[in-house]
């Protein structure tokens, strides 16, 4: 991971994802970030920074309990990260990948938090953005009672021609709720 010192990228991403639209308060100091295919997104404090993803994928997985990773969802478009933990304490049942290399809009909590908590307009985007990650990590973990059931989603809704074809990509359909992980766009809309 590295800060990025490029100005005119960070100013294309502000204007082109409308970042500055999303909080009624005013001058704050935006920075970017890039992570390296294979990185830890999640290595970037969510204490600390409050991210937004604009290129590149990420992959969001649960870990369980023995240390096992399940992938949950990938996502290749503007999203939010940090959401979670700016409504609570840090969340350790999640790690956020970079499936790809990645760049990332950074706005530092530490000279913000107290502002953006009196910000209206950022905690209603907030509060879209955590509704759709629960539902999505609720139903990731309900919608399968079996790997039986699992599979047949997979194969009838995910499966080009019904077929499993490559070993990593159905790797994950060892666990009940695997079906569920595929590319699930959870960001919150805005304009």
């Amino acid at each position: 991971m590295k800060f990025l010192q490029n100005p005119r990228l960070l100013e294309n991403y502000l204007e082109k994802y409308q970042i500055r639209n999303l909080f009624d308060t005013k001058n704050l100091s935006f920075g970017l970030c890039a992570f390296e295919k294979g990185e830890l997104v999640s290595q970037l404090n969510p204490s600390d920074y409050f991210l937004f993803l604009v290129e590149g994928t990420i992959e969001i997985s649960a870990i369980h309990r023995d240390g096992s990773l399940f992938p949950i969802a990938h996502q290749n478009s503007f999203l939010c990260l940090g959401d979670l933990e700016f409504c609570g304490e840090r969340n350790e049942t999640h790690q956020t990948k970079a499936v790809s290399d990645v760049k990332c809009v950074v706005l530092s909590l530490k000279d913000y938090k107290n502002l953006l908590l009196d910000d209206n307009r950022f905690l209603r985007y907030l509060l879209t953005s955590v509704t759709q990650k629960m539902v999505l990590f609720t139903r990731v973990q309900t919608e399968f009672s079996s790997l039986e059931e699992s599979l047949l989603y997979y194969l009838q809704y995910e499966c080009p021609h019904q077929c499993l074809c490559g070993i990593e990509k159905t790797a994950a359909l060892q666990h009940p709720a695997a079906s569920a992980r595929s590319e699930i766009s959870f960001g919150a809309k805005h304009h």
